[in-house]
């Protein structure tokens, strides 16, 4: 298995293409809203089940 296979584009850096990240607001709400959430004081996951065939990653960073 390689990078390509997992369905990423790979260029001067690793990056995914749009259908593989979570861009609207509406994407994270209803992962946030329908989601499990694992994690501790450091890091948080939140996994929610999609019906597109493929898994999305979005990552949400808190600014301090």
């Amino acid at each position: 298995m390689n990078l390509r296979t997992l369905g990423c584009a790979v260029r001067g850096r690793l990056t995914l293409p749009a259908q593989r990240r979570l861009r609207r607001k509406a994407d994270f709400e209803a992962a946030y809203a329908r989601g499990r959430r694992f994690g501790n004081g450091f890091f948080a996951v939140t996994v929610y089940s999609n019906s597109l065939g493929w898994p999305r990653l979005g990552l949400a960073v808190a600014v301090r």
